[in-house]
């Protein structure tokens, strides 16, 4: 039988995320200071990229967020790749003007700027996007409604309430993509919400 498998961007290939170590506050205190280490930005869910074509993910240092009151309390680590640490954080806490780095990129969504993207970066991306989805989803307890803190370097939030206490995680949803094909044939699908000639394979989740 043809194999007929091809890479899945979406694979975060080669990333360490060195769970043993997000609860180390030593550890990440010392690499998120690191000359080495990089930042992902994200705005609404959009990615920050270069603006020249072809499209590189813009990553920031920690000179370029250090100016970024109550930074510290935002990122969320993510892993090493390739011998570097990454950080993601939503911008959405920032109030006032944007810092002056901004302005040297643009934030995209994703997905219409895939195909474009390294598959290693790609990845990455997509795992800081979906990350900051959950956190945006989990800000209240969903036993008792009160506010709920990130812990663990942004991997697990926590209920304020002292009665309550409940400690919620990452959701892992199970996911599918196929291609209905006949020949030289396939069925693609679209949503009508969506920009003029984009069509999709049939996917679907829980």
């Amino acid at each position: 039988m043809k194999n007929n498998s091809a890479a899945n961007k979406l694979t975060p290939d080669g990333l360490n995320r060195r769970s043993e170590l997000r609860t180390d506050e030593a550890f990440i205190r010392k690499i998120f200071t690191a000359d080495d280490t990089r930042f992902i930005p994200l705005q609404t869910l959009k990615l920050f990229f270069k603006k020249e074509y072809p499209y590189k993910a813009f990553t920031l240092s920690y000179k370029d967020i250090a100016v970024i009151p109550g930074i510290e309390a935002e990122i969320i680590y993510l892993g090493e790749l390739n011998g570097i640490n990454y950080f993601a954080f939503d911008t959405g806490f920032l109030t006032g003007a944007q810092p002056a780095i901004f302005n040297d990129g643009d934030f995209k969504e994703l997905r219409p700027v895939m195909p474009f993207v390294d598959g290693t970066e790609a990845s990455l991306l997509a795992y800081s996007r979906a990350i900051i989805h959950w956190h945006q989803h989990n800000k209240f307890c969903g036993v008792c409604g009160s506010a709920t803190v990130s812990k663990d370097a942004g991997h697990r939030r926590e209920c304020t309430n002292p009665e309550c206490k409940t400690v919620h995680f990452p959701r892992t949803d199970p996911a599918i993509i196929v291609l209905v094909s006949n020949g030289d044939a396939c069925l693609l699908g679209r949503q009508k919400i969506w920009p003029q000639k984009r069509y999709s394979t049939i996917a679907g989740r829980r």
